[in-house]
């Protein structure tokens, strides 16, 4: 009669054990996903690094963190991140580089070191190969160049492969609409060949300008980018500075600065006067501007042009323009 009553006790601690643990199911799970779910850089050029942005989502209800990242392959890498937390639903981009040094394929894994309930691990694949075109990398700098005026640079391209490669090309970035570039004709290169590229500054504005040109130097890969530059200027009309900066100027109170205008020509230049042609919130205003004598501005001569801010608000104010 005991043990029976012993084994009734032992069974009723059991279930009332379980009773207080929460079921498994019942838990808040988080999930770790990343889209895509495998990392293919394809061709990459040896010596170039092929950016690849893998995005990191969590499907769960429960938060988890990212801490790092982890790659088998040598030169596969992820630019160091501050450690970040998921919540549900949330997603965050992770930028993966792939910067090949000899020729082949490589494979392996990409580990993103999380605590999440789900492995973090990505299969990673590339291939490394020699570019087709070679490029220098040497930044191309115009100089000053006169409103009106065309000034010229080249870039010599060389295809190094013993197939025949297609020469793409394209000018990129914040003033390209004041460089171009032609590839001449055919638009194939035949191996070994050599062809020099023609670059052009034309400027349309008063001022520095930059742009890129883009090479591309094999299919599928990072394109090759010769850093642009120039300046626009006057032809005859010495324009200094040609920006203003009043800084941090309070509330009520007003800053004063000064242009000079030189003609740096032989001849006589028709002077017009001083226009605001921009003026947002109208903070900005001419203080004095020269008058000449019949409108002329003499060979040599300089007048100077003085302008003023007065902030009416807190905050950055509106760029102008005379």
């Amino acid at each position: 009669m005991r043990r029976v009553f012993w084994v009734a006790w032992v069974a009723a601690a059991l279930v009332f054990g379980m009773g207080c643990e929460r079921p498994s199911s019942q838990r808040a799970k988080s999930a770790f996903v990343v889209r895509p779910e495998t990392i293919d850089f394809g061709p990459a050029a040896l010596g170039r690094t092929k950016s690849f942005k893998l995005k990191v989502t969590n499907a769960g209800r429960a938060s988890y963190r990212v801490e790092g990242a982890v790659s088998s392959i040598p030169n596969v890498s992820v630019p160091p991140f501050e450690p970040f937390t998921l919540g549900a639903g949330a997603e965050r981009e992770i930028e993966v580089h792939f910067k090949p040094d000899v020729e082949g394929s490589v494979q392996g894994s990409l580990e993103l070191l999380t605590d999440a309930d789900s492995q973090g691990e990505v299969p990673v694949s590339g291939r490394g190969v020699k570019a087709f075109l070679e490029v220098p990398d040497t930044e191309l700098d115009f100089g000053n160049v006169s409103m009106g005026f065309v000034e010229m640079r080249q870039v010599t391209v060389r295809n190094t492969s013993d197939v025949d490669t297609a020469l793409g090309l394209s000018v990129q970035g914040a003033d390209a609409d004041q460089f171009t570039a032609e590839r001449g004709e055919p638009e194939m290169l035949a191996p070994g060949e050599q062809r020099v590229l023609s670059v052009a500054f034309a400027p349309r504005r008063l001022g520095f300008a930059t742009a890129e040109l883009r090479v591309v130097v094999c299919e599928g890969c990072e394109p090759a980018v010769v850093p642009l530059k120039g300046m626009g200027v006057a032809s005859k009309l010495e324009v200094t500075p040609l920006r203003l900066d009043f800084g941090r100027v309070a509330l009520g109170a007003s800053a004063e600065q000064s242009i000079t205008v030189r003609n740096q020509g032989t001849e006589p230049l028709r002077w017009s006067g001083v226009d605001l042609q921009a003026n947002p919130g109208g903070v900005y205003r001419v203080v004095s501007e020269p008058v000449l004598s019949g409108g002329i501005l003499p060979p040599s001569a300089s007048v100077e042009v003085r302008v003023a801010f007065t902030p009416v608000v807190l905050g950055r104010a509106g760029e102008g323009r005379v």
